[in-house]
Parts: C-alpha cells; structure tokens; sequence
C-alpha cells in the first residue's frame, strides 16, 4: 500500500503537466480564426481609423481640377471695367500681360456697343474701325483697389497708352473710374462726355466736337484722353470769372488749381511726367486750361 501511494505521487506532476498541455492546445485548435498578432491587430486598428476619417473629409480636387481653378482665376481678359480684383488673382509680377490692345472688328462685343453711339454710323466720318484699338487693363481707384478699366484709342498711340497706364498701375496711381464713354450715352456724344466727366470717369475717343464749337475734338479720332475729370476741370473765362465749361454756375477764384488737393495733375504729378515722357500735350498749359485733357501730338 506504501509504494502504491508512493507511485502515485510521483503520477501526479506528470498528469498535471498532461492536463495544462491538454489545455493550451484545446484554446490553440479553438481560437485560431479569432486569434491575431498583436502587431496585425493594431495595423488593421490603425487601418480602419484612416479609412473613416477620409470617408469624413470632402473630396479634394484632383491635379487637373486645381491647375484649371488657377488658370481661370487669373484670367481677367474677359472681366468688364469695375471689376475689382486681388493682387493673389493677378500674379503681381507677370501683370503686364493684362494690359492688352485689341482691334476692333464688326459684330464683336466692343463694336456693338460703340456703334450709333460714340463710333458713327454715319457715312463720311473721318474716322474709319481699322484706326481704333481697344485696350483692357487695371489701375487702382480712389479706394486703393485694383479694378478693371477700359480705353478706345487711336491705333498710332495705342502702345504709348497701354505704356503709360501700366507705369501708372506700379506707382499705384488713383484714377476714379475708366469705362467707354458709351456707358454714359443718351443723346449725343457732347451729351455723353458731360456725363461722363460728372461721373469722375476717364474715357479717351468719342466721335465729337469741341465743346460749345463746331470743330472737331481730337477725341473724334481717338488722339485724346481725359483722366479725373472731376479733379481737373476745363475751366474758361467768362466776364470776370473763371468757370466750369461744362458747369458755368461752378466759379474758381483764378484758373489755377489747389495742387494739394489730391488727385489734382500738376506738372510734378505722375500722370503729367508720365504723359510728358511720350510728348503728349497737356490742357492744363492752355489759356484756358482743361487739367484732365492730354493729347498725341501727330
């Protein structure tokens, strides 16, 4: 009985050894498809996070989409005079690009608005649409914004034009507005110009005459231009007062402007020195001085 018991307890590590093994194999068999790697556990944790923060995110745009978003947000060709726009949307080192000259040809967008209106309908006009370039640019207004402007111009000083504004767009030069002179027209183009002049715009060609005669402007040709007009009227004598040509109940104590004021061209403001760098002729030295006016000399 003593080495029965002996035996036995010399059995019972074995048995318990048999019965671990017994264990841990049975939890292997039974948990292999559910079992994983911590590793490939925390990969696939990981994994699917990402997936669901991405389906929560909006889409970006593909490569394509954004170069295309670029392109058209700079692209201000097409954008009418007034449009404000950013120096981001314009690229401020390549801006020259956006002061254009463009003919004008018949049934296109600019003659359609010209035509009956400041260019003639009438035959025998001394002026002809191959004489006359369009320009498209950018200037800064009174606010400090860069916005659209327009001009018609005579072919010949096209170039000098388009010049001029763009030394004036980099000094940051302040002009009020810049639109064809059509935009202001109900009558006539005399009716047209002091419209437009009372609306502080600066325009250049009009097939017209000089004010208060039957002589052609040089306007009529597109030779001229007027710039504030507001700022720099055309003042005449009359009796013992200087007066607005347009407005004669407006006097001015002389002929002579307050250069202080701003927006006011004297011969030491950029428009002038400008203007005088290209020999173009300036009002403001005439007897009867029209400050705004400066025109090609032929």
């Amino acid at each position: 009985m003593k080495l029965k018991n002996k035996t036995l307890l010399k059995l019972i590590p074995v048995l318990a050894v048999g019965v671990i093994l017994l264990a841990v194999l049975t939890s292997v068999i039974m948990g292999r498809d559910d079992t994983k790697k911590p590793e490939e556990s925390a990969a696939e944790t990981a994994s699917s996070s990402i997936e669901a923060s991405a389906e929560s995110l909006p889409e970006e745009p593909s490569v394509a989409e954004e170069s295309s978003a670029e392109v058209a947000l700079r692209d201000i060709s097409t954008l009418p005079a007034g449009t404000e726009v950013t120096p981001e949307e314009i690229k401020q080192k390549k801006t020259k690009k956006w002061f254009e000259i463009r003919k004008i040809k018949k049934g296109d967008e600019v003659y359609e608005r010209i035509y009956g209106k400041s260019f003639p309908a009438e035959k025998g006009a001394k002026i002809k649409l191959k004489d006359l370039r369009y320009i498209h640019l950018l200037h800064y207004n009174f606010d400090g914004k860069i916005v659209v402007g327009e001009l018609i111009v005579n072919k010949e000083m096209a170039k000098d034009i388009r010049d001029i504004f763009y030394a004036l767009y980099k000094k940051k030069y302040q002009i009020y507005s810049m639109y064809l002179i059509d935009d202001f027209w109900k009558t006539d183009g005399n009716q047209a110009d002091t419209d437009s002049c009372d609306a502080d715009n600066t325009s250049a060609f009009c097939y017209r005459t000089i004010a208060h005669t039957s002589t052609l402007s040089n306007h009529a040709e597109g030779y001229a231009i007027d710039i504030n007009p507001k700022e720099n009227p055309y003042i005449i004598k009359s009796g013992d007062h200087w007066v607005d040509s347009d407005h004669p109940e407006i006097r001015y104590p002389s002929k002579e402007l307050d250069i202080t004021q701003p927006h006011v061209i004297h011969d030491e403001d950029d428009a002038y020195l400008e203007f005088a760098e290209y020999d173009f002729r300036w009002g403001g030295n005439w007897d009867d001085p029209d400050y705004q006016h400066f025109e090609y000399i032929r």
